[in-house]
């Protein structure tokens, strides 16, 4: 069970460095796929900032978020957001000496309590998933 990261769907939607790599490593697994609203919040975040640097057309951006959507509702398994979660990752924010993101405290939140191994290539949230004994996987 993998709970993906936004920045994974990001990359298979727009090529990024890491996008072959994950390609390779997404066909090479089954799933079960798991995601939770948060990360599509992230997603259409992440196109916005891409339209605003003006690396991709707005259009571009737009089909890129229906897609991720569309992948979402057919393939995934959406996992509730509950106060637990946010609780949890604010415990873990309250360790000031790990780099950790709010954002990917929520992440690694939810994966934890859900029994999911958290999916990313984002380095700085898998040394906080190693610190906090969060299941995860790099992929690319």
């Amino acid at each position: 069970m993998f709970y993906v990261d936004s920045a994974v769907l990001v990359a298979l939607h727009c090529e990024e460095s890491v996008t072959a790599a994950i390609r390779r490593w997404i066909a090479r697994r089954r799933g079960p796929w798991y995601a939770s609203e948060w990360v599509l919040t992230e997603c259409v975040s992440a196109f916005g900032l891409k339209v605003r640097r003006k690396e991709i057309q707005a259009a571009a951006a737009e089909l890129a978020v229906e897609s991720i959507t569309e992948l979402m509702a057919e393939s995934f398994t959406m996992i509730p957001i509950t106060p637990d979660h946010h609780a949890q990752a604010r415990a873990w924010l309250r360790d000031f000496k790990l780099p950790l993101r709010a954002a990917d405290a929520l992440h690694l939140a939810i994966a934890a309590q859900s029994g999911c191994r958290l999916a990313t290539y984002d380095t700085a949230l898998l040394t906080a998933a190693q610190a906090l004994r969060v299941a995860a996987t790099k992929t690319s």
